[in-house]
């Protein structure tokens, strides 16, 4: 049950340029954008939104 206190991935919209197509769920080229199912330790805390953030920086996240 431990698994379940925790979230480790999330979907996220990411540039095209910083899509990694085998976490890809859609591409939008027109856009620019994709839509992914990353892991949270592979969330760049620079680049996420700011009500993200702190659970990125966040002590044993």
């Amino acid at each position: 049950m431990n698994w379940r206190q925790k979230i480790n991935r999330r979907i996220v919209v990411v540039p095209i340029a910083d899509a990694d197509e085998k976490r890809q769920i859609i591409a939008y080229p027109e856009l620019g954008w994709s839509v992914e199912h990353r892991r949270v330790e592979a969330i760049n805390p620079a680049a996420a939104p700011d009500w993200m953030r702190p659970a990125l920086t966040a002590p044993g996240s």
